[in-house]
């Protein structure tokens, strides 16, 4: 419901025992100020009802290898 927030976990199945840096984008836009936390948790309250696409990209920092995958959120009006 558009005003539920939602929070998405960073999980790598079977990745490097290291992530060195990652980025989280909300359909192609990577969020602005506190929407990741120092756990690297994306934080979001969607505003539309429709299905959004959260993708998460991590770097594994031995050879530039980046690991990415989506979420598909889909969301209902309401209050």
């Amino acid at each position: 419901i558009t005003s539920d927030t939602v929070k998405f976990k960073p999980v790598v199945t079977n990745g490097p025992a290291k992530i060195t840096s990652y980025k989280w984008f909300i359909d192609g836009v990577e969020p602005a100020g506190t929407a990741i936390d120092t756990n690297g948790c994306l934080t979001y309250q969607p505003t539309t009802a429709k299905t959004y696409t959260i993708t998460y990209m991590f770097l594994d920092g031995t050879s530039y290898n980046t690991i990415s995958g989506n979420y598909y959120l889909t969301v209902k009006a309401g209050s």
